[in-house]
């Protein structure tokens, strides 16, 4: 199993108590349940105690901080299958410098003489 399906998986247990306990009550059901491969080398991690740590972390977070809700009912998110193929946003392309030179003009970064600009601007000031 790659890394990115068990930081999946770990932060699924600690933000959906539905899918926590069932990881807690019967971890390889709960994992193929809920689509993910049940690797036995990662089944042999899923230590009971462990697992239980990490549901007592998350419910004191849920009560300290979001006054008992699950996260996913505060923050307008599903668990489930919905949530595992929702893509977050990518961010916006930085703009191209202008044709004046960019942030700052010639000699500002971008800019003639500037840094990541083309030689000939104004020398360095200092």
């Amino acid at each position: 199993m790659d890394k990115k399906t068990i930081n999946e998986i770990i932060g699924r247990a600690a933000t959906d108590a539905a899918f926590r306990r069932a990881l807690i009550a019967d971890p390889k059901k709960a994992l193929t349940d809920a689509g993910y491969p049940a690797d036995a080398n990662f089944l042999a991690l899923l230590d009971p105690a462990h697992l239980r740590e990490l549901d007592a972390m998350a419910t004191d977070y849920e009560k300290r901080f979001l006054g008992g809700k699950n996260i996913h009912s505060v923050v307008g998110t599903t668990s489930g299958a919905a949530a595992k193929s929702s893509a977050a946003p990518k961010p916006s392309a930085a703009p191209a410098p202008s044709a004046s030179g960019g942030p700052g003009g010639p000699g500002g970064p971008g800019g003639p003489g500037g840094p990541g600009g083309p030689p000939g601007g104004p020398p360095p000031m200092g």
